[in-house]
């Protein structure tokens, strides 16, 4: 059956957003997502936001059900301009975390656009602070060395699992070499961690990413994979994958400071405390990820030796809504 439905499109960093306004039912997520992503050939990803009996957004479903704090940022934006004034403090629920997000915004002037006819403001928002960070070891195998070289034949990076996402932080593969290679070729080698990864995991990953960092170039590659909806992304930016290398470096950065070497610690206790409570002789690390399409920053609230908190910002522009029509074949009327 076919339905009109009404979307927004959100640009938070180049990680290129669908927002559907209209009500899809669960089942219809990756139906709707798939047609909107094809007449949007530029977006990346589809958010779907949940209204209550007044019609009011109250929370933001991804496709796949996992967490994306690109398109949190996107929602808090969106949720913000239905405001009159523009809402810059707001709580947000979203998909793939188990608790309300904080979001700050700044807003544009009542009515500004750029350009191209988009609303442009920043957002900052919590993200979830990750379960465990732990050290990986991955053997490339003879597939690889040429590509790697003989020297990079084992991947080594830092695993680190939030809720709805798990990201593997990579600094040993160039900038330089992935332009040069192309995705092809390191779609292959991402798929090939992946694959490893899940093998080997006795955990649920409803997504995983892996973050090739290279920090002489000042540049970050982000690829995720979304299990349930089985698509593979070289993002324009990644919004969890930036808090994720954030917290992977913080770790180190601690460690350093410490004289220890602390590869895979900074997670939350064996209690499952996911802020702790320690904040002795505490401190904030600042990071940027310069990726593909965008920049995103992360301050990582540390203490006691362990991470209590963290607030992703960046920029953000949104267009009026747009009506498409889709093809359904629940009975659902999407429209409410």
């Amino acid at each position: 059956m076919e339905r009109m439905i009404d979307y927004i499109i959100s640009d938070p960093e180049g990680n290129t957003t669908i927002l559907v306004l209209s009500q899809v039912e669960r089942k219809d997520y990756q139906a709707v997502a798939r047609q909107l992503l094809e007449e949007c050939p530029q977006a990346e990803q589809v958010g779907f936001v949940k209204t209550d009996e007044k019609g009011e957004a109250v929370a933001m479903d991804m496709c796949g059900l996992e967490f994306c704090g690109n398109a949190t940022r996107a929602f808090g934006f969106y949720k913000s301009l239905l405001a009159d004034p523009a809402a810059r403090e707001l709580s947000l629920t979203v998909s793939g975390c188990d608790h309300p997000l904080k979001g700050w915004i700044e807003p544009p002037e009542k009515g500004a656009k750029d350009d191209e006819g988009y609303a442009c403001g920043r957002v900052r928002v919590e993200m979830p602070v990750p379960t465990e960070i732990e050290p990986v070891r991955i053997p490339a195998g003879q597939e690889f060395a040429d590509l790697l070289g003989q020297d990079l034949a084992d991947l080594s990076g830092q695993l680190v699992h939030m809720d709805g996402i798990s990201h593997l932080v990579i600094r040993s593969v160039s900038d330089a070499l992935i332009q040069k290679e192309g995705q092809e070729k390191i779609g292959r080698l991402f798929c090939y961690i992946r694959d490893y990864i899940y093998e080997r995991s006795d955990r649920d990953i409803p997504a995983f990413g892996v973050m090739f960092v290279d920090e002489e170039a000042d540049r970050m590659n982000p690829i995720v994979y979304v299990r349930d909806v089985d698509t593979i992304y070289f993002e324009g930016s990644c919004a969890s994958g930036s808090a994720a290398s954030a917290c992977a470096q913080a770790v180190l950065d601690m460690a350093a400071e410490e004289g220890t070497d602390r590869q895979g610690s900074g997670g939350p206790s064996e209690s499952g405390d996911r802020t702790g409570s320690d904040d002795t002789a505490g401190r904030t690390y600042s990071y940027r990820f310069r990726q593909p399409a965008g920049t995103l920053c992360i301050d990582v609230k540390t203490g006691g030796g362990r991470i209590l908190g963290l607030e992703l910002y960046g920029g953000v522009r949104q267009s009026d809504v747009m009506t498409s029509q889709v093809e359904l074949s629940s009975q659902t009327d999407i429209n409410g």
